[in-house]
């Protein structure tokens, strides 16, 4: 059984988080549901009902016609297994092509589920490989990455993936996967 899990960050500050683990303990629409106990404060934000607001209305694009970055890690097409007290890790490197900028906001998603755990986001990050290889020096700091604990994820196979949002067209643009499929798998 496969679910989609949806982590929506803001520039700089996470708000809600989701995955490669770490040695620490056509459109799709996301309902953005969150447990109790979490708040959509971030420095973008006018408030708790942004996010909601944002993933509510918009529409998410499965296959880009132009390129907005890449998905890179947990690296491969295997199965990533990860025990319950794991930390799970993503990162890749995410741009906005038609206004040569990088994004203010990145999620990943997962299955059908569409819950939000709790996770931290790390944006503007160092990517000279992604500035090389697009041939646009503003794209040096279009790094991103997210943890966030395995217990975040149903136990079981789940795959995930990464969109990065233009605002400008209320989109979410999926970033391609780098070598594979990533697939997570969480066991007791």
């Amino acid at each position: 059984m496969r679910r989609t899990l949806t982590v929506i960050f803001f520039l700089g500050v996470a708000a809600f988080g989701a995955g490669c683990v770490s040695d620490d303990a056509s459109t799709e629409q996301p309902n953005g549901n969150r447990p109790a106990g979490t708040s959509a404060n971030t420095a973008d934000s006018g408030g708790p009902n942004d996010i909601d607001s944002i993933v509510a209305g918009a529409t998410f694009v499965e296959k880009p016609t132009a390129f907005y970055g890449s998905f890179d890690t947990p690296v491969g097409s295997e199965t990533l297994t990860v025990k319950k007290g794991d930390t799970v890790y993503t990162s890749g490197w995410a741009i906005l092509p038609e206004t040569i900028d990088v994004p203010k906001l990145v999620i990943v998603t997962y299955g059908d589920n569409k819950t939000i755990p709790n996770a931290a986001l790390k944006l503007g990050l160092s990517r000279p490989d992604a500035a090389k290889i697009m041939n646009q020096a503003a794209y040096t700091k279009s790094g991103w990455s997210i943890t966030f604990p395995a217990q975040a994820l149903p136990e079981g196979d789940s795959v995930i993936k990464a969109w990065v949002y233009d605002s400008a067209k209320k989109q979410f643009f999926r970033l391609p996967d780098y070598k594979g499929e990533k697939q997570v798998k969480v066991v007791s």
